[in-house]
């Protein structure tokens, strides 16, 4: 799958696809060892920043990773979690009120 994103017209790419490109070229021996079948997957990111704690890598795969300063926003999900814990605590708190 590489080699075929390798022959698209690079021009035409945003610099997050040619960064992504890039992360899996340099980490591609790390995610084959570690992350089997999450070869150009989004889940490769995440298999070696999270899933695979305290494995060493190249120094090449190394620069490419993202930092945790660089790490998109919370999951959507994850805020849905916190607000439906404040609804329920809310639900709580005026079900003791009122019964």
């Amino acid at each position: 799958m590489g080699d075929c994103l390798k022959k698209l017209d690079s021009s035409s790419l945003s610099k997050e696809c040619l960064d992504f490109i890039k992360f899996h070229d340099s980490c591609k021996s790390e995610i084959t060892s570690n992350c089997a079948g999450k070869e150009y997957t989004s889940d490769a990111i995440l298999c070696l920043t999270e899933w695979t704690k305290g494995v060493e890598y190249s120094a090449e795969c190394q620069e490419t990773l993202p930092k945790p300063a660089e790490r998109k926003q919370p999951r959507e999900s994850d805020k849905l979690g916190t607000d439906a814990k404040r609804k329920a605590d809310m639900r709580r708190k005026y079900k003791n009120l009122y019964f």
